[in-house]
């Protein structure tokens, strides 16, 4: 029984705050000392590599959670693991090899820039590691090791930033080098998780090494549509970027990457709720406990729509003048851009727990063709409308892939009987949206009744703004919801063993 908080959601948080505190000090920091052009390229490398990762990692990173979310013998745990790590490798080293010896080709394909071959070489490792850390991590996660796993988090992000510091120290930064240190961070990463997750006897042991052959079509079938809805993902999220690339240059990239990297924090704040949720769910299904199992969903999905509302208004005030102090005053976006992406962003991350409840019903082909193809209409409105609307068409492409896709999953989820079991109540939803629009009604009419635009720069003007909606959306909130955060928030939760 846990009561009040849950403590592995409430460490979720913490390491997801750390990552994000991380970025905040790394992004600054590259923007600052490489440029808007030079930033763009390491966004359409990062672009390219997160893209083939799926593809690359057979989607066995999730497989893994149904697989041995349950499993109580160590030797199975070792046999799954193992195989994964063996089936990536052999799927993800050929890759490298082959754009290692064909990087100029690739760089004057992709992204019609032949200078772009040494970093895209690079490129190469960091897909790998990052293919080994994402199937390790997911092991970790389906055996709920929590603090582990978010120390490895917090490891990384704090070195990388001291280490770009360094290299700025010592006149060496390059993007080139901040990617290899990211490929060594993420291997030493991924050593450190295995070792732990597994025992040393588990290594030399090679019956470990292969699954039978049914568990190995068991791990391929559910893994294969996270592969295909992985590329799909790619497409609603980061295929923008390279359309960007192409299409308007290296400096928009970086422009658009940076408002990207600030938009994340509304993702990173979801995160940690989905990261419990998922294996909570699979071990609740597989014991036939489906009503715990969305008691724990409502609650998940409650307490994301009322926080997620308040950070992405928070973003929305304030995020134009934090992404031009990210470049110096010399790049600026528009504040209609950045509401766009969050309200996207939002609509992605609520709709999360849906997605899982089909995936937990083993109709992930639903979701594969789902997500491909609404992350096929993204980049064809991403192609049309950026010419005419420039970063603001690439936004609106964007949301509308992002609204589509959670359309049809809930639809789906609700014929399967999950969509309405996992929903709060339409009352809520009403409620919260007038508590928003109430405090930012506020806080606008505080902001114009002191005269901060003209006393002050804008800047404080925002954040004097934002803390104003703050304070009256916190207020409201808890005076509309008392009884509810009582009865159903803080009330003792049974998580099972």
């Amino acid at each position: 029984m846990l009561r009040r908080f849950d403590r592995a959601l409430l460490l979720r948080f913490f390491t997801e705050g750390a990552v994000r505190a991380g970025a905040v000090i790394t992004l600054p920091l590259l923007t600052y000392f490489l440029g808007a052009a030079e930033f763009g390229k390491y966004a359409l490398v990062q672009a390219t590599t997160i893209a083939v990762v799926p593809i690359v990692s057979l989607g066995v990173g999730f497989s893994l959670i149904r697989q041995i979310a349950s499993a109580e013998k160590t030797e199975t745990i070792s046999r799954f693991v193992l195989t994964a790590l063996g089936l990536v490798s052999v799927t993800g080293i050929p890759l490298v090899l082959l754009v290692c010896f064909s990087a100029d080709l690739l760089s004057e394909l992709i992204y019609q820039d032949a200078s772009l071959a040494g970093l895209l070489r690079i490129a190469a490792f960091l897909l790998l590691v990052s293919v080994w850390q994402g199937v390790i991590q997911e092991a970790l996660r389906a055996r709920q090791m929590t603090t582990f796993v978010s120390f490895l988090n917090i490891a990384e992000v704090t070195i990388l930033p001291l280490m770009v510091v360094f290299m700025v120290w010592i006149d060496v930064l390059d993007v080139a080098h901040v990617i290899a240190m990211a490929v060594i961070l993420r291997l030493l990463a991924s050593i450190l998780g295995v070792t732990h997750l597994l025992p040393p006897k588990a290594f030399v042991d090679l019956r470990n090494w292969r699954l039978s052959s049914s568990e190995l079509r068991s791990l391929l079938a559910i893994g294969l549509p996270f592969m295909v809805a992985g590329v799909g993902e790619w497409l609603m999220g980061l295929g923008d970027r390279l359309v960007i690339g192409v299409m308007s240059g290296a400096a928009a990239v970086g422009i658009y990457a940076a408002t990207q990297v600030l938009v994340s924090v509304l993702s990173s704040w979801g995160a940690p709720f989905w990261w419990v949720l998922f294996p909570r769910l699979c071990h609740a299904f597989e014991l036939e406990e489906r009503n715990r199992a969305y008691r724990q969903a409502r609650k998940l999905v409650r307490i994301f729509m009322v926080t997620g509302t308040a950070v992405a208004i928070s973003l929305a005030i304030i995020g134009p003048e934090i992404v031009t102090m990210l470049f110096a005053g010399k790049e600026q976006v528009a504040r209609s851009f950045l509401v766009i992406l969050l309200i996207a962003t939002f609509v992605n991350q609520a709709a999360t727990p849906w997605e899982y409840a089909i995936y937990i019903e083993k109709r992930g082909k639903l979701l594969m063709y789902a997500t491909l193809s609404w992350g096929c209409v993204a980049i064809i409105l991403n192609v049309l409308l950026l010419p005419y609307l420039g970063l603001s068409g690439a936004a609106i492409a964007v949301l509308v892939g992002r609204v589509g896709f959670a359309v049809q999953i809930f639809v789906v989820s609700t014929r399967l009987g999950h969509g309405h079991e996992i929903a709060p109540a339409p009352w809520e939803f009403g409620l919260l949206l007038g508590v928003a629009c109430g405090g930012l009604l506020v806080s606008q009419l505080v902001a114009a009744a002191i005269g901060w635009g003209t006393e002050l720069s804008t800047i404080w003007q925002d954040t004097g703004q934002l803390a104003v909606f703050l304070a009256v959306f916190s207020a409201s909130y808890l005076v509309a919801f008392r009884k509810y955060l009582r009865d159903q928030v803080f009330r003792p939760v049974a998580l099972g063993k």
